[in-house]
C-alpha cells in the first residue's frame, strides 16, 4: 500500500510539474490577481472543519455553458485536478476524493455554507475541509504549486456545481 501511495505521489508531482508549476494558471483577461493556494493547518480526518474564507463573500458564480466548459478544461488540463480526483466518465484520479455528485453533496457538507462557498473554499484552501482518509499534507505538496486566478476558481466552481 505504501508503495502505491509513493508511486501515485510521484506521478502526481510529475503531472503537476508537466502542467506548469512554475508559471501556474492565470487568466489575465479576467483577473490579474491570482489566488495562490497557501498552506493550511492539517485538520482532523473525522469531520470537515471550516476556516476563515479567503474572500469576504462568495459571489454568485456564472454557471453558463461557457463557464462550465472552461472549468472542465481547467479541471482536466492545466489545473491538474484530474491527476488526483476521479469523476466517472471523465477522469481517473485515485489519490484525492472522488467528485461524483459533488455539486449535490457540497450543498450540505458544512452548515452555513452554500455549495458554491464550500467548493470555492476547498479549491483555494485544499485543507480547509477534508474527508476521512484524505492526506492533507499530500494535497498541499501538489496544490501549493498551482496558481489560479479568481476567474479560474469561478470556472472550476461552475464545473463542479454541475457534477450531480
Amino acid at each position: 500500500m505504501r508503495r502505491q501511495i509513493l508511486a501515485l505521489t510521484v506521478l502526481c508531482g510529475i503531472f503537476a510539474a508537466a502542467v506548469g508549476c512554475s508559471g501556474g494558471v492565470t487568466d489575465s483577461a479576467a483577473s490579474n490577481a491570482p489566488t495562490s493556494i497557501a498552506p493550511a493547518p492539517t485538520v482532523g480526518a473525522s469531520a470537515p472543519t471550516p476556516v476563515e474564507s479567503t474572500r469576504s463573500a462568495a459571489p454568485d458564480v456564472d454557471i453558463s455553458a461557457d463557464a462550465v466548459a472552461q472549468g472542465q478544461e481547467l479541471f482536466t488540463g492545466v489545473a491538474g485536478c484530474a491527476a488526483c480526483h476521479k469523476i466517472d466518465g471523465l477522469t481517473h484520479g485515485v489519490l484525492g476524493p472522488e467528485l461524483d455528485g459533488i455539486g449535490t453533496v457540497s450543498e450540505s457538507r458544512i452548515a452555513g455554507y452554500t455549495a458554491e462557498q464550500y467548493l470555492r473554499e476547498s479549491i483555494v484552501d485544499s485543507c480547509a475541509f477534508t474527508v476521512p482518509d484524505t492526506d492533507c499534507n499530500l494535497m498541499l505538496s501538489v496544490m501549493n504549486t498551482i496558481v489560479l486566478s479568481d476567474a479560474d476558481v469561478d470556472a472550476l466552481v461552475a464545473f463542479l456545481l454541475q457534477q450531480r
